[in-house]
């Protein structure tokens, strides 16, 4: 009778040892995987191929430029176009936190439109469908001289969401 008690006594404390260093190896059950937090945000092509930007500059002052040919059309594909997160789960430490309830997906950004800024000029290019994504096709201005120019994504009441450099030739 001694030695079965003693039996049990050893099983659990061998579990509770097991469950410790589990949990210190960190060794838990997974959970579930939050979607991207990532904001509004471009992509361009020219002849259907995607352009891969060059970087200029160190640290924080590093920037990433995007050569094209003004004379050519422009292939724009603005995406997440929705305000912060939208993840199926609500976190508590941000995007990246525990997932707790399922949450409705945010409203889509509302009066966007593709802006094209030189110098001290600007041009709206195009008004984007109010959504996830909206890919269109677009004309450089003949007024657009050559030299770098930004295009962003941009509404009236929150300002600016996305931008590339461009350097136009």
């Amino acid at each position: 009778m001694v030695l079965r008690r003693s039996l049990v006594q050893s099983a659990g404390l061998y579990a509770c040892v097991l469950v410790v260093a589990a949990a210190g190896l960190g060794l838990t059950v997974a959970q579930p995987a939050s979607a991207s937090c990532a904001g509004p945000q471009l992509k361009v092509q020219q002849d259907d191929a995607s352009i891969t930007p060059r970087r200029v500059g160190e640290g924080s002052e590093e920037r990433l430029l995007y050569d094209v040919d003004r004379d050519r059309t422009l292939h724009v594909e603005a995406f997440n176009l929705t305000f912060g997160c939208n993840d199926t789960h609500a976190g508590s430490a941000g995007c990246g936190g525990p997932p707790s309830a399922p949450t409705k997906p945010l409203p889509p950004i509302q009066d966007v439109v593709l802006r094209l800024e030189q110098e001290d000029r600007r041009w709206m290019l195009a008004r984007l469908d109010p959504g996830l994504s909206d890919d269109l096709d677009v004309r450089v201005p003949v007024a657009v001289h050559t030299g770098r120019a930004l295009l962003m994504i941009t509404d009236p009441e929150n300002g600016d969401y996305a931008e590339l450099t461009l350097v136009l030739s």
